[in-house]
């Protein structure tokens, strides 16, 4: 049965031609038993379930067609605010599945190399020890650090329907650059304004948005090869690749799926034939 939220964002475009309108509807429709069948909620769905479900088909202009579908019904969606953000927006209708490369903390250091202060230096040292999405990130409020007990408690999380927050240690390296941070910037902030109880604000002191964010990860890179969401994908397979514990992936991730932290992690051949070689295969 198709959802009240799909309903509502069909009459949102009324509008349109009704060729149109029969396109968006068939399309959300097809969508919403796809969702069903992976048993994710429409409203929470994340890149990877949409580049799953245009990537069958073949022509890249249907895949263009199903990508544009999607990313106008988020971004309606983001204005209702039903959904946290449009995570059509990155997608690439090639036809076949991207194959992600890791980032390697030599990548990271250059991106620390590249930065053009402490708040920049920060910033991307957050990014690479927590995890957390873009938009986490810039909703992160002073007041979600305790440098106490060494955790960020981070708002808006997918993964805990319960509280809405999730808590993430604090490692060691970033303590001392989110102490330093922390220190200077409540010198320049003003007091008594919303604003400043944000963690992270750009220049003028008003509130980052993401598009910002992702610009800055490109202006940082020579290459051009990762987004912002690499961060986030080489901090789950660390954090897996360290312990092992897919469970504590999931947890420090956010995921409601440990199926969709199965799919943040990247492994390689090297990996899989050491692994494969110490088998016995004896029964």
């Amino acid at each position: 049965m198709t959802s009240k939220l799909i309903h509502d964002f069909i009459r949102a475009k009324s509008s349109l031609s009704p060729n149109s309108l029969n396109s968006y509807s068939n399309t959300l429709i097809r969508f919403e038993k796809f969702c069903e069948e992976r048993q994710i909620d429409i409203t929470q769905v994340e890149e990877h379930d949409i580049a799953d479900f245009i990537k069958p088909y073949k022509f890249k202009k249907t895949q263009d067609s199903y990508r544009k579908f999607l990313s106008s019904f988020y971004n309606w969606g983001v204005k209702k605010q039903y959904v946290r953000y449009n995570p059509a927006i990155g997608i690439k209708t090639r036809g076949t599945k991207k194959q992600h490369k890791l980032m390697s903390y030599q990548d990271f250091r250059a991106f620390l190399r590249n930065c053009g202060g402490l708040r920049e230096t920060t910033i991307f040292n957050f990014m690479w020890y927590t995890g957390v999405r873009t938009l986490e990130l810039i909703a992160i409020r002073l007041k979600d650090i305790d440098l106490i007990n060494d955790v960020i408690f981070v708002p808006f999380s997918k993964g805990d329907s319960s509280t809405g927050i999730r808590e993430i240690p604090i490692h060691a390296d970033l303590k001392y650059i989110l102490t330093k941070y922390i220190k200077k910037s409540k010198e320049k902030r003003k007091e008594n304004e919303t604003t400043s109880k944000l963690l992270f604000l750009n220049k003028n002191g008003n509130p980052i948005k993401e598009r910002t964010l992702q610009g800055l990860v490109t202006k940082l890179q020579d290459n051009k090869k990762y987004t912002a969401h690499d961060f986030r994908r080489a901090f789950i397979t660390n954090v897996y690749n360290e312990t092992k514990d897919i469970v504590l992936a999931q947890e420090l991730a956010g995921h409601s799926s440990i199926e969709t932290t199965r799919k943040y992690i990247i492994t390689n051949g090297t990996d899989r034939n050491r692994k494969f070689k110490t088998l016995k295969l004896q029964g």
